[in-house]
């Protein structure tokens, strides 16, 4: 699943372009493939209606957004909302995610209750895809001076906290009930191993190698004093008892924890797969990055890497360790309070 963000002026052309008959659902006379909050088939006169609203939103200087939900068919045929031999997509379904998903974008953007979105399924590339416009007449955005064009403008840029909770909410969406019980399942199986790993890892009466008792003394007695002690701190005075923690972490994950963290590996990488396929259509995707320079907005083109199992497996892994340290501190605490 892939999506982008941007804001465009041209507001008739993009719902013209949305509503293109050859890369819809078939359509009719009174009706367009244009579904909205309210209905699954926009009338020819409620388009009119549609306009009308996106003229009075430009005329108040109100942005629009312009996004685009990306699917894998591999996935959506995984999950029976596509017909392989027949390419008939389960449009309702869809609909109905995106439907659920909007009022949570639009809420966590603080945008203004006048805002309205509308949609089209595109059934022209290789990837079933969602075009949605989105705007408002009266704009409650953050406003700010735009240099190169004199003016000043509503800020435009979503954030990626944002923007990811609208793709996880579209993606469980359409889980079919078997998916979603086994994900719970495995979600049991993770939670379970990790309470494990964490219970264990601080028990000074089993420990049974010098070494890590040394890492354990070494590293309490560097702790900083009058401080609360944190394992993600990167404080110049925490480092070494950091230093010696991760000494101590390593060899627990080696030795006593070692049969129950290759579990928890195994099962995590396996969780992290049921996703790949989903977000597959993402891949090389062009968007526009942008980031903070000293109080400055700088923008760049940008291509999307797709979903790197390998990123989140290293994003597990430091959570662990951090639960592992934090918990080796909470102890610390407690022997010397």
């Amino acid at each position: 699943m892939k999506q982008s963000l941007k804001q465009g002026l041209d507001f008739e052309s993009y719902i013209n372009y949305m509503n293109r008959s050859y890369a819809t659902e078939d359509q009719t006379e009174e009706v367009t493939a244009i579904f909205t909050q309210e209905v699954n088939y926009l009338a020819k006169d409620q388009v009119e209606g549609l306009k009308s609203n996106l003229t009075e939103a430009y005329e108040h200087g109100s942005l629009l957004w312009q996004g685009v939900i990306s699917f894998d068919n591999a996935f959506l045929a995984k999950e029976g909302l596509y017909d392989v031999e027949t390419g008939k997509v389960d449009q309702q379904a869809i609909k109905n995610v995106v439907r659920e998903a909007m009022p949570n974008l639009i809420n966590q953007e603080g945008l203004d209750s006048s805002a309205f979105w509308w949609g089209n399924i595109h059934l022209n590339t290789d990837n079933v895809h969602v075009h949605f416009g989105l705007s408002e007449k009266n704009s409650g955005r953050e406003r700010f001076f735009y240099e190169p064009r004199g003016q000043w403008e509503y800020r435009g840029n979503f954030s990626q906290k944002t923007i990811k909770q609208l793709k996880s909410q579209v993606l469980n969406g359409l889980l079919n009930e078997q998916t979603k019980k086994q994900h719970l399942r495995q979600e049991q199986i993770l939670a379970n191993l990790k309470t494990n790993l964490i219970q264990d890892v601080f028990k000074p009466e089993k420990i049974t190698q010098s070494a890590e008792k040394n890492f354990l003394e070494q590293a309490f007695s560097h702790l900083p004093q009058d401080k609360k002690w944190r394992y993600g701190s990167h404080a110049k005075d925490f480092a070494v008892s950091k230093f010696f923690l991760d000494k101590y972490i390593d060899s627990y994950l080696a030795n006593d924890g070692k049969e129950v963290y290759e579990a928890w590996q195994q099962e995590t990488k396996a969780f992290l797969e049921l996703y790949e396929g989903s977000y597959t259509a993402s891949k090389g995707a062009q968007y526009e990055a942008f980031r903070k320079v000293n109080g400055e907005t700088q923008r760049r083109n940008a291509t999307s890497q797709g979903y790197r199992l390998e990123k989140f497996l290293q994003k597990r892994e430091a959570e662990l360790r951090e639960r592992l340290g934090n918990r080796i501190l909470r102890e610390f605490k407690k022997s010397s309070s």
